[in-house]
């Protein structure tokens, strides 16, 4: 057993967890999440089989794990976006929401698969959310207040979200058709269909 031991890799605590979250990551796009496998992601990490335990109690823990870093990802690409002119901001930040979705199609699945609202309290996805609510607040006067910001961040994000899925589950020929709009296009329609007068006047 001491021999066997031997031939594992060292790992610091912070970097054996980032490497079963990127050896997962790979394993996730192979699989899937309901074939992801523990022992697998050790084997490959070069660990012993029960390593990845003293990190992610589950594999579901370790799913929820992927998920947060992807909206993680995701809300550094929106704060990224240096533009001040909000609407401009919004259509980079719609553009950055598809391109990521079809870039990463297996962790953006698991994004919104219930495994992290079971599991990830410190509400990642959120946070990404908040970006958007924040530009269209920039968007309208103070005056129309949360729910209206809310209610239009709700309405890009469901857009912009039906929008990266048709791209990836199977209708890419529809998404790269001439019928089907850009993702700036649809903010564009989006913030025109909201511009009305502030109801508490």
């Amino acid at each position: 057993m001491a021999k066997l031991e031997r031939t594992k890799t060292s790992y610091h605590k912070d970097d054996l967890r980032q490497t079963l979250l990127t050896e997962a990551r790979h394993h996730l796009i192979e699989v899937g999440p309901d074939h992801l496998s523990l022992r697998e992601i050790a084997r490959r990490a070069k660990v012993s089989p029960r390593a990845p335990y003293r990190h992610f109690e589950s594999k579901d823990s370790l799913l929820a794990a992927i998920a947060a870093e992807g909206f993680q990802t995701l809300t550094q690409q929106f704060r990224d976006v240096a533009v001040s002119e909000p609407n401009e901001r919004l259509r980079r930040m719609a553009r950055l929401y598809v391109e990521f979705a079809r870039a990463h199609p297996a962790v953006f699945r698991l994004m919104f698969s219930p495994v992290l609202q079971r599991l990830e309290p410190e509400g990642t996805a959120m946070i990404a959310f908040e970006q958007l609510v924040a530009v269209a607040r920039d968007l309208h006067p103070p005056g129309f207040g949360l729910r209206h910001w809310t209610t239009m961040a709700t309405a890009l994000w469901s857009g912009l979200h039906g929008m990266a899925t048709i791209s990836n589950d199977g209708a890419s020929t529809l998404y790269s058709s001439e019928v089907f709009i850009e993702p700036e296009a649809l903010v564009d329609a989006i913030v025109r269909g909201w511009r009305y007068e502030n109801p508490t006047t």
